[in-house]
Formats: structure tokens, C-alpha cells, sequence
């Protein structure tokens, strides 16, 4: 089990971290905005698939991606409430994921 969490913990860094976090200002606003659209995509796959599991995961991502990335994404596509959208992926993890 704690192989498993250190290994999660590599993969959340790999994904998420390197190209969006510590390079966050040469990734353009665009490609930031096509990643969160496509684990928005996923997620909504996973739901409709019944896969919690990875759907919890891409939540995380997605809301970690936000976080780490609020002013890009805010150039990009200014009209969306990112706060809102953020709010909405802290919850859905805390009402489908396995504990």
C-alpha cells in the first residue's frame, strides 16, 4: 500500500507539477486550457462509465491544474467562474470517491 501511494504521488508530480507548475509561464494559456477541457472531458467519461475511481482522480487534477494556474487560465477564458468550477471539483471527490 505504500509503494502505491508513493507511486501516486510520482504520477500527480509528473503529470501535474513539472509541466504546469514550475514551467507554468512558458506554457501558453491556451494549452492550459485545453488540458482542464480535456480532464473535464474525462471526468464527465468516467461518470458516465461509472469509473468513481478515475473520476475522483481527474477531479483532482483538474482542481490542482486551477489552483496552480488560476491567472493563465483566467487570460484564456475569462468568462468562466473559476471559483465556482473549483468549488464543484473539491465536492464531487468528497461525494463518489472511496474512502
Amino acid at each position: 500500500m505504500y509503494i502505491r501511494n508513493i507511486y501516486i504521488l510520482i504520477v500527480i508530480f509528473i503529470e501535474l507539477c513539472l509541466p504546469y507548475g514550475f514551467l507554468a509561464s512558458t506554457v501558453n494559456s491556451d494549452n492550459i486550457l485545453n488540458r482542464f477541457n480535456g480532464l473535464m472531458d474525462k471526468i464527465e467519461y468516467n461518470l458516465n462509465n461509472n469509473n468513481l475511481d478515475e473520476a475522483c482522480k481527474n477531479s483532482n487534477f483538474a482542481l490542482h491544474l486551477i489552483e496552480i494556474n488560476l491567472e493563465e487560465l483566467n487570460k484564456a477564458q475569462p468568462n468562466y467562474s473559476w471559483s465556482e468550477i473549483s468549488k464543484l471539483l473539491k465536492i464531487l471527490p468528497i461525494q463518489i470517491c472511496s474512502k
